[in-house]
């Protein structure tokens, strides 16, 4: 299971004309992907509204078979998460 943003950041400049990034534009969408990496190797994408911890383990408990381990980055919406660990079941 994983997230991306697609569509970017826009730079603005402060004040001092340094650039810094402003977080989730109008152009920027967040996408998870979840891949069966067993069996028929089906690969699922959707749109989600954020990358929060309650939205992914919303995802997770609705998508993924309590049975299935699955395997996520270190991203911290998956810190503290039981079902969110390369060795744990959901």
């Amino acid at each position: 299971m994983g997230e991306k943003t697609v569509g970017g950041m826009r730079a603005l400049e402060n004040h001092r004309g340094a650039s810094r990034s402003v977080k989730w534009p109008d152009n920027t969408a967040v996408v998870v992907g979840i891949v069966e990496r067993t069996g028929k190797g089906r690969v699922l994408a959707m749109l989600a509204d954020d990358v929060t911890r309650k939205t992914l383990r919303g995802i997770a408990q609705e998508k993924i078979l309590p049975e299935s381990t699955v395997c996520t980055d270190s991203f911290n919406a998956y810190r503290r998460a039981p079902w969110a660990t390369s060795t744990s079941k959901r």
